[in-house]
Formats: C-alpha cells, sequence, structure tokens
C-alpha cells in the first residue's frame, strides 16, 4: 500500500477516536463508558495493523527515540508488574465495567500515541487535529446546554447528572481545560480574522461549559494554567511592552480574583454559579473533606507496600483497610471508593514508588525537551506557554480526580504535540513531502522485496490477532454486558425461572469482565427477594448461581469487603427464605470477614445485628450496635436499630428511650420529617389506638399501648413512615 494511503487512514481513524466522546449505549450498564471505551479498544486494535504494516514497508517512517515515548513504555511496564504481584490481577489488568480502565484499556492510549506522532508531522497536521479535537469539545458543550433544564433534575448549578454526553462533571472539566488552550493557541497562531472570530467564539462556549461542570479541583487548575500562561509571557518575551502588558494582565486577573474571593459571602453571591465556585473552596467543601479520607486511605497503603503496591486499579482494598468512621461526619453514602480521586496518591497507592516515578518521568521530560528546544530557537514562545499552561491545568486537575477515557485520548495528543515540537528534528518537517514521494515512486515500481514480504505477514499475523481481540475479546464484553441489561429487566416478568435464565445466559459469555455481571446479580436478589419468596423452589438455582458467582470473586480478591458483605447477604436472604440457620451461619462466617478487612465500614456491622437479632442473639447484636457507634456515634442509622431491638422486647428505660429519641432526632435532621404531615398523623393514631411503623431502617411493628413519654416518640416515628 502506498504511504499516503497508510497516513491518510491513519489520521482518520485517530481522529475518528473522538467520535468516542459521543458514544452512549443504553444496551450496557454504565452506558457513559462500555460504549466508549469498546469503540476505541476496536478502532485502536485495526489501526495499529496498520500502522505495523507501514512500519514495516517504510521503516523511515519509524518514530524518533524519544523519552518522553520511553517514559510512557516504561511507565506501561511498571504497572504491569505492579498488576502481576498485586492482589487482584484480573482487576488490575481488565478493569471493571464501571471504569473500563484496566492494563489492557491503557495499551490502547499508548498505541494512539504512537500511532499520532507517526503520521501527524506537519504544522498543518497538528492544527488540524487541534480544531478536529475543539470541536469534538464545542459540541460535547452545546450538547451540555442544551440538555440543561435550569438544575430542576439535577439539584442546583451543577449538571453532572446529564453533563452532555460523557456522564460525568470531571470528565468535561477535562476535556474542557485542554479544548481551550487549544481555542487559545489557534486564537494567536492565525492571521485570518473569521478564523479567529470562531476561534474566540469556541474559547466562550468551551469556558462557559467548564464552569458549568463546577468541579472545583478543575477550576485550580485553570487559574493556575493561566497564571502560568501570563507568566511565561511576562519573563519570556523578548518585547517590552508585550512583557509589561502580560504582567499587568496577570496582575489584574490576580487583584480581581482575590477581591470576589474575599467578599465570596456576600449576598451579592448568594444563588448564583459564581458565588458556589467560590465557596466551594473551603475547608467545609463536604467532597474535599470525603478526599481527605481517601488521600489518607492511598498514602497508609503505599506505606505497607511502598515498591508495587496493591496492584494498579486494587484502591478499594487501601480504601477499606483504613477507613475511618469519623468519614460519616461528612456523608453517610457514598463510602465506598474505588479510586483515590488524586492521580498521584492513586499511582502511588497501586503501583507502588516505581510507577509513580515512571508516570512522572513523562512529564519532566515533557519539561526538559521543551526548555531545550526553546533554548535552541526551535519551540516559539507561544507554544511553551500554551503546552506548559495545558500540562499544569491537567496536574492540578488531576489531584483531586483520576483519568477516564475522553482525558486521556487529548492528553496523548498533547503528548504527541511536545513529541513533534522537540524531539522531531526541524528539518525532518520539511522533507516530508519529499520523502512520500519518494516512497510512492518506490510503491509505483512494483519490486517484491522482502519489505513487500514483511508488510504481508503483518497483514496476515496482525489481522489475526486483531481479529482475536475485536471478536474474541471485544465482541464477547458487548455481548456480556447487553446480556446483562436483559437479566436485569427480566424481574419484571414475574418468573424466577426466566430470570434464573436469562442470567444463565449472561454468564455463558464467560469474560474477564463477569466480576461486576456476578455482583449484579448478589444485589438484585436483595432489591427482588419478595418475588423470590412467592417462588421458592425455582429460587434455589439463582440463588445457587448468585453464589457460585460470588466465590469466582473472591477467588479474585478473597479479602474484598463489599464482596464478603454480598454474599453474606445472599446467605441471609437464602436462610430467611428456606429458614436453615446453616446459611445464617454461613452469612455470620462471610460478614466476620468483611468487618476485618472493611476498616470503620458500618454497613457489615449494622448487617451482622440483623443477622444476630434473627438467631435471637440481641445482647450481641446490641453490643455490634454499640461498637458501630462507638466508630460514629452520630450514625442514626444505628439508634433505630437499637430501637427495634428495645421495642421488640417491649424495653422502655431511660436508655431505650434516649436511643429512639437519636434515632427520631437524626432522621428529622437527614429531612425525613415532614412538618406539613403533622397534624394529620397526630389525627391518624387517636383514631387507630394503636402504632404501625414501617421503618427506614429496620422494621418496628408493636401494637400494646406505650406510655406518654414513649407514646410522644413514636407520634414523630409514625411522622416519619409517612
Amino acid at each position: 500500500m502506498r504511504l499516503k494511503v497508510y497516513q491518510l487512514l491513519l489520521k482518520i481513524g485517530v481522529i475518528a477516536s473522538l467520535l468516542s466522546f459521543f458514544i452512549i449505549s443504553n444496551a450496557f450498564y454504565f452506558p457513559y463508558i462500555t460504549g466508549k471505551q469498546l469503540y476505541l479498544n476496536v478502532l485502536v486494535e485495526i489501526m495499529v495493523v496498520f500502522w505495523v504494516a507501514m512500519l514495516v514497508r517504510y521503516p523511515e517512517e519509524r518514530p524518533k527515540n524519544s523519552w518522553i515515548s520511553w517514559s510512557l513504555l516504561i511507565f506501561l511496564g511498571a504497572l504491569l508488574l505492579s498488576s502481576i504481584f498485586g492482589v487482584d490481577f484480573n482487576l488490575s489488568f481488565w478493569g471493571d465495567t464501571e471504569r473500563m480502565l484496566g492494563w489492557f484499556s491503557l495499551i490502547h492510549f499508548v498505541a494512539l500515541y504512537f500511532i499520532t506522532i507517526t503520521v501527524f508531522k506537519t504544522k498543518k497536521d497538528w492544527l488540524m487535529l487541534f480544531d478536529a479535537s475543539l470541536a469534538a469539545a464545542v459540541a460535547l458543550a452545546l450538547y451540555a446546554f442544551a440538555k440543561y433544564d435550569g438544575g430542576k433534575n439535577m439539584g442546583g448549578v451543577n449538571m453532572t447528572s446529564n453533563i452532555s454526553t460523557l456522564g460525568n462533571a470531571t470528565y468535561v472539566a477535562g476535556v474542557m481545560l485542554f479544548a481551550w488552550w487549544f481555542a487559545v493557541y489557534g486564537l494567536i497562531k492565525t492571521k485570518d480574522w473569521t478564523a479567529r472570530f470562531f476561534y474566540g467564539l469556541a474559547m466562550v462556549i468551551t469556558l462557559g461549559a467548564f464552569f458549568f461542570a463546577d468541579v472545583s479541583g478543575s477550576q485550580a487548575g485553570f487559574g493556575l494554567s493561566v497564571v502560568v500562561f501570563f507568566g511565561l509571557w511576562g519573563v519570556l518575551h523578548k518585547n517590552v511592552v508585550i512583557r509589561k502588558r502580560a504582567w499587568l494582565a496577570l496582575g489584574s486577573l490576580l487583584t480581581i480574583g482575590a477581591i470576589m474571593f474575599s467578599f465570596r459571602s456576600a449576598p451579592i453571591f448568594d444563588h448564583n454559579r459564581v458565588g458556589k465556585v467560590l465557596r466551594d473552596f473551603s475547608l467545609q467543601n463536604t467532597t474535599l473533606n470525603t478526599r481527605f479520607y481517601a488521600w489518607n486511605a492511598a498514602w497508609k497503603g503505599f506505606l505497607e507496600k511502598p515498591l508495587l503496591g496493591s496492584g494498579y486499579g486494587n484502591f478499594a482494598l487501601w480504601f477499606d483497610k483504613y477507613f475511618d468512621g469519623s468519614y460519616y461526619q461528612w456523608t453517610m453514602s457514598e463510602e465506598y471508593f474505588d479510586r483515590a480521586h488524586n492521580n498521584l496518591l492513586d499511582i502511588l497507592s497501586t503501583g507502588g514508588i516505581i510507577s509513580l516515578l515512571a508516570y512522572l518521568s513523562i512529564f519532566v521530560f515533557v519539561g526538559f525537551y521543551l526548555i531545550r528546544a526553546y533554548r535552541s530557537g526551535r519551540v516559539p514562545l507561544l507554544e511553551l506557554a500554551m503546552v506548559v499552561a495545558v500540562f499544569s491545568a491537567y496536574f492540578v486537575h488531576n489531584l483531586a480526580v483520576f483519568d477516564a477515557i475522553a482525558n486521556y485520548i487529548l492528553l496523548m495528543f498533547a503528548l504527541g504535540f511536545v513529541y513533534w515540537l522537540t524531539a522531531v528534528p526541524e528539518a525532518e518537517e520539511e522533507l516530508a513531502d519529499v520523502k512520500l514521494k519518494h516512497a510512492d515512486r518506490r510503491a509505483e515500481k512494483k519490486i517484491v522485496d522482502i519489505d513487500d514480504r514483511r508488510e504481508i505477514g503483518v497483514w496476515l499475523i496482525g489481522g489475526l490477532i486483531a481479529m482475536y481481540l475485536v471478536f474474541g475479546i471485544n465482541n464477547g464484553f458487548a455481548k456480556m454486558l447487553s446480556s446483562s441489561i436483559e437479566a436485569a429487566g427480566s424481574w419484571q416478568s414475574g418468573s424466577i425461572s426466566t430470570v434464573t435464565e436469562e442470567w444463565k445466559k449472561a454468564m455463558s459469555y464467560k469474560t474477564s469482565l463477569d466480576r461486576d455481571l456476578r455482583g449484579l446479580l448478589a444485589t438484585q436478589i436483595f432489591g427482588n427477594y419478595s418475588l423470590m419468596t412467592k417462588q421458592p423452589e425455582a429460587s434455589k438455582e439463582l440463588f445457587a448461581l448468585a453464589i457460585s458467582g460470588l466465590e469466582a470473586n473472591l477467588k479474585l480478591g478473597p479479602k474484598d469487603s463489599m464482596t464478603n458483605l454480598w454474599m453474606s447477604q445472599v446467605y441471609y436472604y437464602k436462610g430467611l427464605l428456606y429458614q436453615d440457620i446453616t446459611d445464617w451461619e454461613k452469612a455470620l462466617e462471610y460478614v466476620d470477614i468483611a468487618i476485618t478487612n472493611g476498616g470503620e465500614h458500618i454497613q457489615p456491622l449494622l448487617f451482622k445485628s440483623g443477622v444476630l437479632s434473627t438467631l435471637g442473639k440481641q445482647d450481641e447484636s446490641e453490643r455490634i450496635l454499640r461498637t458501630a457507634l462507638s466508630w460514629y456515634d452520630g450514625y442514626w442509622v444505628a439508634y433505630c436499630h437499637l430501637a427495634d431491638i428495645y421495642l421488640s422486647q417491649k424495653k422502655y428505660d431511660t436508655q431505650a428511650l434516649e436511643d429512639l429519641g437519636k434515632c427520631l432526632d437524626y432522621s428529622e435532621k437527614a429531612g425525613y420529617l415532614n412538618a406539613d404531615e403533622l397534624k394529620p398523623a397526630m389525627e391518624a393514631y387517636d383514631k387507630n389506638k394503636e402504632w404501625r411503623r414501617a421503618k427506614k431502617a429496620g422494621e418496628i411493628i408493636y401494637k400494646d399501648q406505650p406510655s406518654d413519654i414513649l407514646k410522644a416518640r413514636i407520634d414523630k416515628w409514625m411522622i416519619l413512615a409517612e
């Protein structure tokens, strides 16, 4: 194949990677993630065959030696090493369906980088790629604006629940950071006023979407990047006037920002986006404080396994092990993290110091090459300032989040641009057309030489490998994911036999991502237990399927706290349905493992107390709940469980009433009490002359007339039921 054809097809493929931004696969769980990665996997796997064949046929086109490229490969190698010696190789290598960011996915991004630096060789090429990336970002932004409903369904100004086609505000913020600086570069670089208008418009649109995303860490990154950009102009520009203007602009921006931040509590900032942005930078920010706990767990995990960590992607082990009960003072939800929400600490804790140093070396060599090329005159100040600003923004952005598919793609483009700016000799661009013509003349001779035979060999062997990856691996993932949706929806049929067959079908593909599928079946059993009670005989096979699935997951990660908790719950419900005490004993066995490896997570304790209550061991159940409250005494659900025990025992002493009161008081603070329903609820009580309360946490049913003091408490309890 002619060189120009190879190059054209690969350029189209690189640009086509941006289409992944817009894929939403409702046929899969995690529709914003899985379809994107599967598309990118297939695209890159096909492109690699073309790329290798081109390099074999035209060896002069091979990428030049660069420590940026070597650092990427070393980083991949370090992560693979940590995965091999980590706690769960399957999770490290393949990832999970929620993130799709295992080592297998990472190698596709690195392959995209190498393809990009091979075929994008001229200034025109890179402007085209930046324009395509900017167009994709603008389309994302416009889609987000079109779908925005004023916060009615999203609880305020944050568009996280519907943030364009990426599904998460942090991902959008990352894309807009890159895109905004691409627009700045194009605006300054072009001399065409029409083009400048569109670049300026793109800057406004992407910046608007960026602040709509409302991610504090990303906003800090953006602020730093602006400071870096103007600072470099102020220090390095040869024109004194421009240097002064740069310092004036920077000083003005910093002054305005400082004033606004100082007066962020002023009424003018109430109920508007600017005020929310300013006020989110606070040590009282709930998200920031939950991140502190994740970072602390990551650091402790690193100290435990400093060289290779727990294995790439295995952060949940550390978060659970070092979970502190005081976490609940910030939120009683979202208490299980699978990422450290800090890219450096995530890599450090899961990949160890070796992986982190390899990762940091990428940016060290970016800086080294940029400085060297700037001093030699190869890189103009504009390119230097833009690239440093982009990487500054990206680096700070990742101190509070982690990379995702869209961000990885743009990162590879940015690294590729630095490679082109610094690692490719200046004469390379000038000779590109000459080399292309020479290669085409060579191809026109139609001489079958050793290179031709090697090219054919690549097409045969590479084609077979690509077919296996596309149809054997990725297609298997797609079938499993699609089938899992059908299985999850089969509960609506009302037939346990149908449900069982659908889940057996979903599991029949036996893919490397079945972990999440098996966990999903377990959690669905909890939510559909009432249907199973109506068909106990048919439910036996479904219970067996769930247990065997979780056993397979525990072989991959025996100490996983959540999986052990799920296994305990499955055995508990099985024992409840068939009244088999051996199942409840199994439930206690697995929940104890969950507690041992779960730090101060209170959920496993609450569940264990429920199992003990079922077995009639009320004293032990109460002791477990007291342990939970010693970890965090504001966990009101535990008080509600204690109240359940006391009321079932007709125990109305001071301690019982105090705990019941705390349950009700915390429930009120949590917003469960509707004051408007107070009067009708009291009237209903007076007419009924008995009280019944279907609980929010645990079930309390008691029909005897209580004392006046308890009656007042129960009246409040009844209101919560409404």
